[in-house]
């Protein structure tokens, strides 16, 4: 139903302002979540992640940021910043630079036991346009 492109987030003030490379990043302390999701970019071993577990991961990363205790934020999924940072009310604060490689494309996943359920959920998620319907709904928790 859509693509999550990888970014980090870095003070406003960083000079940095894209990653073309790993190297561009191998001096970065990057907040980031225990156990989750890594995109192929970042699964290099070189890479000096600060990994916290926590349901509220971004937020606790960005305060980390801000303090100067880490130099990036990372996520698989731009809108998760992007929600985090409106939240905090921190956009002057902070930026995203998007991560090279292929977006991971989101999935609705069902139990082997409920293919049934996959196939009405098919359906009706084309009969209303569903990657329309879940652009706006993302759409309107990233406006200002």
């Amino acid at each position: 139903y859509g693509y999550s492109y990888s970014a980090v987030a870095v003070p406003a003030a960083d000079p940095i302002e894209h990653i073309n490379t790993v190297e561009d990043i191998l001096s970065y302390r990057i907040g980031y979540a225990k156990n989750a999701f890594l995109c192929s970019f970042m699964k290099d071993k070189r890479l000096k992640l600060d990994l916290i577990a926590s349901t509220n991961f971004n937020e606790q990363n960005f305060k980390k940021l801000l303090a100067g205790r880490i130099d990036a934020v990372y996520t698989p999924d731009i809108p998760s910043l992007m929600v985090v940072i409106k939240k905090m009310n921190i956009k002057d604060k902070v930026k995203i630079i998007k991560l090279p490689g292929i977006p991971a494309k989101l999935h609705v996943v069902f139990s082997k036991t409920r293919q049934h359920l996959k196939k009405k959920y098919d359906k009706v998620f084309d009969k209303i346009n569903g990657r329309n319907v879940y652009t706006r709904i993302l759409n309107s928790y990233l406006q200002p």
